[in-house]
């Protein structure tokens, strides 16, 4: 058993620089969650639909903060043309959770209006500021020659 483990931490040790261990707490400690956390997850898919309500969970967690961001965009008036592009992330994601809660499980139908408003304000808002931008620069003339006094 001692010689097993003397020959570990040799093997570690040629691996891996000491200094890279001694300084890089974080990334190993990464590294241990990554490895560790996915284990009880993968216990939660028993069967397909198990598993499409919970890819569906975990993508709603996911695409909240996204969410927020469109919706912090929205009081910025130069960023409302940008709010298409969460428009359309948050058609994919509808999409998404009404394919992995609708058969399976009707009584989470909640989850898809979580995705559905958001996605109609940023639509609704981006779209409106696109063609008011296009309507202001019709109006605007390119070019006004000065004519001198008169």
């Amino acid at each position: 058993m001692v010689h097993w483990l003397k020959s570990t931490n040799e093997l570690m040790k040629s691996a891996l620089p000491s200094w890279f261990m001694k300084y890089h707490p974080v990334v190993w400690a990464v590294v241990g969650i990554l490895l560790f956390v996915p284990m009880p997850a993968s216990a939660m898919c028993a069967d397909a639909a198990s598993c499409r309500i919970f890819g569906a969970a975990m993508f709603t967690i996911l695409c909240m903060p996204i969410y927020l961001i469109g919706l912090i965009m929205m009081a910025i008036p130069k960023a409302r043309s940008g709010l298409v592009v969460f428009g359309v992330m948050g058609a994919l994601a509808t999409a998404q959770a009404a394919y992995a809660v609708v058969p399976t499980r009707p009584d989470l139908l909640w989850s898809l209006p979580l995705h559905l408003v958001p996605t109609m304000l940023f639509f609704m808002v981006g779209i409106r500021s696109k063609r008011k931008r296009k309507e202001e620069a019709k109006q605007q003339p390119v070019f006004v020659q000065w004519q001198g006094e008169k």
